[in-house]
């Protein structure tokens, strides 16, 4: 639930999974220039041309599994209006077959129409091809070893792991079986021109044909300079593709291999944790069957931390407050200027300091000379290089370009379409929590350099939650809906819901992959609960009791495999021993069932 089951990265169709998971009713009928607005890119002309790419087939297709995932089937398909209609209703992804592991289900398209999408055959061959790295050996060397980057030895890790025949990428020779002896080179695709890598592509596709069996599964272990022009031609000639690789940066790659190599070893070396829940407690997400999942805990959890947190409670640690709780001077709560200054500032706050954010915020006001910041009309008239180093200046921007540009475009949003106040857009999304989000995701518009999303870094999985939370109980608005909001999980609310016991037993692996099962947890703890003034308890009512747990408490803990929360804790009875590292990418712990 909640994610495309790439196992580790998301899918490049992530996007519509989610729209379609919030959205209500039992039918959508959607042109596919909306679909495109979704997923923030175009969709493949095989999908503009052919009923046969919006087929309910996840096997190897990414998109597919995006609507399947999400309880969706795609019903009418009309090609010529260029719409389709999708149904609630699919089967669920626990029942779905699939051949290859699913952490290599990756991004494909159906094949072209001269050729029929490849059958899957359960005695096909799967081959990996893993492309060549610029840190080579001195001297000539059998190609396996003649690579010595972490990230080629981690490609190759896996394909070994899994028993794959694999085969190097080289820039220089094409493809290099890895017992080749070959003399180091100075030669990569990563920035060469499309004539160049198209060139290469077509010697490749020849070299494959020579070596491979027609309808072999082929695992491209590569970034998109290398499969830009190999991909969809090994597909029309009916090979199986699958590109878990697809759509990450350099340092998203190296981060996604490393979990799947992680995945090779558990499959090769034990049997996959069961999950222990306990009874009746409806449990069915994503890791439910690697990890125990004790529902019944997490509802003991979340009610003590919200009874510890809220006014009138002892408190967590003493504390009672959030960050973002202080207002700046001046300011009242929900006004135009209030919600001008929640939205800009959590449009920025990706792994950062949330304490440092909101200061910096709170001085960005004080200052005269920096409080247009905060004034969507100025900022969209003032120079994009002023924007960023008065970012920089006051704190605000980590990242000058990314944070700045994201700063820009949401100003201008606001004063092009919602009259540089943000609660005209709210009514437009008729103050509908999962509406928000889903226009947050689906708002933009397409230019000459393509897709631009109206609410860049506010449309994502943590940052929008968490900006919804802040305009109810920071901005004070009412708005409905509020069930399907999912928690906002950063590292805080991650490390508490491990701490706690909540989610049990051993994980190394993505980060992304490890959010959607907390959520989902979350999630599914809370229903049945009562809030203190008798309305149900949601998710979003756990997170600031999480999050100021962690900080306050669980941060404390060591990292060895006996490593408990001080004892002074609200949550002290239900805190668990155990190994527990969270990075920028990835979460590896160990915690005892």
């Amino acid at each position: 639930m909640g994610r495309t089951r790439t196992g580790g990265a998301l899918s490049k169709y992530a996007n519509l999974e989610r729209f379609l998971q919030g959205l209500p009713g039992r039918s959508w009928t959607a042109e596919f220039r909306e679909i495109e607005q979704i997923l923030g890119f175009a969709l493949p002309p095989s999908a503009l041309k052919h009923h046969a790419w919006w087929a309910n087939d996840r096997l190897g297709h990414s998109h597919a599994a995006s609507w399947l995932n999400a309880g969706w089937r795609t019903s009418a398909i009309n090609l010529k209006a260029g719409s389709v209609t999708f149904l609630k209703g699919a089967q669920s992804a626990a029942t779905a077959r699939t051949e290859l592991p699913p952490a290599l289900q990756a991004p494909t398209e159906s094949a072209s129409p001269v050729h029929s999408p490849p059958t899957i055959s359960p005695h096909a061959e799967t081959v990996a091809l893993i492309s060549c790295g610029k840190r080579k050996a001195s001297a000539p060397t059998p190609a396996k070893d003649l690579y010595l980057s972490p990230r080629f030895r981690t490609a190759r890790a896996i394909a070994e792991g899994r028993g794959w025949r694999w085969y190097v990428l080289s820039a220089l020779h094409g493809l290099v079986a890895p017992d080749q002896i070959i003399a180091p080179y100075d030669l990569t695709l990563m920035g060469a021109g499309r004539k160049h890598r198209r060139s290469w592509a077509s010697k490749v596709l020849k070299q494959i044909d020579d070596n491979l069996k027609p309808g072999a599964h082929i695992v491209l272990l590569a970034g998109r300079d290398y499969t830009e022009f190999l991909a969809e031609p090994l597909r029309q000639k009916g090979y199986l593709v699958n590109e878990p690789l697809a759509g990450l940066r350099q340092g998203e790659q190296l981060a996604k291999l490393r979990s799947l190599s992680f995945e090779s070893r558990s499959s090769s070396s034990q049997q996959p944790l069961k999950s222990k829940p306990r009874s009746g407690n409806g449990y069915d997400g994503p890791i439910a069957d690697q990890l125990q999942v004790d529902v019944g805990r997490a509802r003991d959890v979340a009610q003590t931390l919200y009874a510890a947190f809220a006014p009138g409670g002892v408190g967590i640690f003493g504390e009672h407050s959030m960050p973002e709780d202080v207002l700046p001077q001046g300011v009242a709560p929900g006004s135009r200027e209030h919600l001008n200054f929640l939205t800009l500032t959590i449009s920025v706050d990706y792994m950062r300091d949330a304490m440092e954010l909101w200061r910096a915020a709170r001085g960005a006001w004080r200052d005269a000379t920096t409080r247009y910041l905060f004034e969507p009309a100025v900022v969209a008239q003032t120079s994009t290089e002023k924007l960023k180093a008065d970012l920089v200046r006051t704190g605000l921007a980590l990242r000058p370009n990314r944070d700045g540009n994201a700063w820009g475009t949401i100003s201008r949003t606001l004063t092009r379409k919602w009259k540089s106040d943000v609660k005209t857009f709210l009514a437009d999304c008729g103050f509908d929590g999962p509406t928000i989000l889903t226009r947050l995701h689906r708002d933009g518009a397409w230019s000459a350099s393509g897709w631009t999303p109206d609410f860049p870094l506010l449309r994502g999985p943590k940052i929008g939650p968490l900006w919804v939370r802040t305009l109810r109980d920071n901005a004070l608005l009412k708005l409905s809906g509020l069930e399907d909001v999912p928690i906002p999980v950063d590292v805080h609310v991650m490390r508490a819901t491990l701490c706690s016991g909540a989610i049990r037993g051993r994980y190394c692996g993505s980060l992304e992959t490890i959010k959607h099962a907390v959520r989902d947890v979350w999630r599914t703890a809370t229903k049945g609960l009562q809030h203190p003034d008798g309305r149900p308890m949601i998710p979003l009512d756990v997170d600031e009791p999480l999050w100021t747990l962690s900080r306050l408490g669980c941060s404390r803990r060591g990292n060895g495999p006996l490593a408990s929360c001080p004892s002074d804790c609200v949550c002290a009875p239900a805190c668990v021993e155990g190994r527990i590292r969270i990075t920028g990418t990835e979460c590896d712990f160990e915690i005892p069932v």
